[in-house]
């Protein structure tokens, strides 16, 4: 779709959808809803090859690591341990 009429659709529908489109370098979308499957809240989105993909939101405590593979992000336990604190003075 060329710019110009994605800039009229724009400004004639509250709602429109792109499938397979290609917007041009600096393009801004505000307020845009994205639906990629079964989203929830806290999900996050990462770049698989071409695709995004979801993770679904970790639990309480867990925080958010790469794979062994340094591929994907995985969640994981936080844990407590923060190591040896040292008091100076």
């Amino acid at each position: 779709m060329p710019w110009d009429e994605l800039k009229d659709v724009a400004r004639t529908d509250t709602t429109q959808t792109l499938t397979n489109k290609t917007l041009g370098s600096g393009t801004v979308v505000t307020e845009a809803t994205m639906t990629l499957g079964s989203d929830a809240d806290g999900d996050v989105y990462y770049r698989s090859g071409n695709k995004l993909v979801r993770l679904a939101k970790g639990t309480a405590a867990q925080v958010l690591t790469m794979n062994t593979g340094a591929t994907a992000p995985e969640w994981a336990s936080g844990g407590t341990d923060i190591g040896t604190v040292y008091s100076i003075g």
